[in-house]
């Protein structure tokens, strides 16, 4: 079983970089639980214009005068209802193009003292918020779209598992 130190391990050799110019900036976090490695996702409010009911990972538009990695720590904390120095950063994963040609840099962070309680979803924002065991997904992928009990994870959160996937060369 993967360990979260052996990620950061990866991600600092990795050598990737948030792209120049991201418009938007995502935060893949993590949580430890009982001894396992937990990927946490929020599934978006059903209110949304954008996207309701989908599963992502915490993140939005990066707003002028801050970094990309602010940007992800700030929109975690605000969606799951945290302080901002819950978030660990454990590395940057790079970058993706969504769809829409938009950027969107990639981090991966550790929830800490997490252990399945002090999250507190912001219901405007989330509906809810759900654990998967990252050996889940080095099990059963890479993938296009991935299901986990129930939720569908597929679109830009799925290639961000992807390239986690890929990093941790368990692909």
């Amino acid at each position: 079983m993967i360990s979260i130190n052996q990620i950061e391990e990866m991600l600092e050799n990795c050598g990737e970089m948030p792209a120049e110019g991201s418009e938007y900036s995502i935060l893949m976090p993590f949580a430890r639980k009982d001894g396992k490695l937990l990927v946490l996702f929020e599934v978006r409010a059903m209110n949304l214009r954008r996207q309701p009911g989908e599963v992502c990972f915490p993140g939005g538009r990066i707003e002028d005068g801050e970094s990309a990695l602010y940007c992800a720590v700030r929109e975690t904390s605000e969606e799951l209802g945290i302080a901002p120095e819950r978030v660990r950063i454990m590395g940057c994963m790079g970058s993706l193009m969504s769809l829409l040609n938009e950027k969107i840099s990639l981090f991966a962070g550790e929830i800490t003292d997490y252990e399945g309680q002090g999250i507190h979803p912001n219901p405007e924002e989330v509906h809810k918020v759900f654990e998967t065991p990252f050996d889940f997904f080095t099990k059963h992928g890479p993938g296009d779209a991935f299901n986990y009990d129930g939720n569908y994870i597929w679109g830009l959160t799925a290639r961000a598992v992807n390239k986690m996937i890929k990093i941790s060369g368990r692909d």
